[in-house]
């Protein structure tokens, strides 16, 4: 359990360090957007600043964060993913079902979703047709149940230790990411269900998550 604790925090501090760094990143971005702007505004007037704002609006770290749902932390954990399938030109669907979810403790909900979309975003980028779907909701009043699905060029093999092989270059991490899965999932007396449809070539995992009060 601590082990598991410790595993959920590392992927929480992640991706606040990645928000720490697209802050960063979008200040410098905005200060050589403002050069250029005062530059086409000297040499070719106010049409050419109209187009260059209208483009900048677009930027996806300038939008009104979606919220997905009543849970803080997921909603912080898919507006990363968002952004992150966006900049590796991946599509991002996601449907959740507006609910609190607070039966499950947050560093769980940040290793869960954080893990399995990490996942689904690795296999996805790969692809011709990259995507990300995520369904979340609750079949009983309180549990959840959550389905990814990713298109994935070929079939995950499982690595015999609970995990599945992977193209990560930290090959001592692999596997790690399903563990923990698997962990929360016994934790809340859930299920955890995976295939591969080999003439699709898609996906699918799915989550049940139960709440034992």
């Amino acid at each position: 359990m601590v082990k598991q604790k410790k595993e959920a925090e590392g992927v929480y501090f992640k991706m606040l360090e990645g928000k720490y760094d697209d802050q960063r990143v979008l200040i410098h971005d905005l200060r050589r957007h403002l050069t250029a702007i005062k530059g086409l505004a000297q040499e070719q007037g106010a049409d050419s600043v109209v187009d260059y704002v209208t483009k900048i609006k677009e930027l996806p770290a300038l939008q009104n964060r979606i919220r997905y749902c009543k849970n803080p932390m997921l909603n912080v954990v898919l507006s990363r993913y968002e952004e992150l399938c966006y900049e590796r030109g991946i599509a991002f669907q996601v449907e959740v079902r507006d609910k609190e979810y607070d039966f499950i403790a947050p560093n769980d909900i940040t290793a869960l979703f954080g893990n399995l979309l990490e996942n689904a975003v690795e296999a996805a980028q790969n692809t011709a047709e990259p995507y990300v779907e995520l369904h979340v909701g609750s079949p009983a009043v309180t549990d959840l149940f959550l389905s990814l699905t990713n298109p994935c060029s070929h079939p995950p093999r499982e690595d015999g230790r609970g995990g599945f092989l992977t193209r990560k270059l930290n090959k001592e991490q692999h596997g790690i990411g399903l563990k923990s899965v698997k962990a929360i999932v016994r934790k809340y007396d859930g299920t955890l269900n995976h295939e591969y449809d080999r003439e699709t070539k898609l996906f699918n995992i799915s989550v049940l998550l139960k709440d034992k009060v």
